[in-house]
């Protein structure tokens, strides 16, 4: 069931990021039950993010973006790209200042080996 979900959630995320939200509205509702049932706390994230992704695309609604990002933080996982996504969506809203704060905690606090070292310094 975890490899299911793996690959559910990167199947998943290679279809949001080559735009193809149509696929990603047919494939999430599968994603969520097996990253539920597998206990898979990555693929629940991957789950969550994408469909806050969709809805900002579709609709444009940064603060409600932010919203979904800020409530991420309190997650288990994957913090720094959940502050990262906050951080960005501050600057968008002209928080200039909350922005900063939060891109510069987030290279204090991203890991050595994670694949897109630099990401927050832009």
């Amino acid at each position: 069931m975890w490899d299911r979900a793996d690959l559910r959630g990167s199947l998943n995320v290679s279809a949001y990021y080559l735009g193809r939200f149509a696929t990603c509205d047919e494939r999430l509702p599968e994603l969520a039950i097996v990253a539920g049932r597998a206990g898979h706390h990555g693929a629940v994230w991957v789950h969550a993010r994408i469909q806050s992704g969709l809805q900002l695309a579709r609709c444009g609604d940064i603060r409600a973006a932010l919203g979904d990002a800020t409530r991420a933080l309190g997650g288990p996982i994957f913090k720094f790209v959940n502050r990262t996504s906050v951080g960005i969506l501050s600057l968008y809203l002209g928080m200039g200042d909350l922005a900063l704060e939060h891109l510069e905690t987030v290279v204090a606090e991203q890991s050595a080996d994670y694949i897109l070292p630099g990401h927050a310094r832009g």
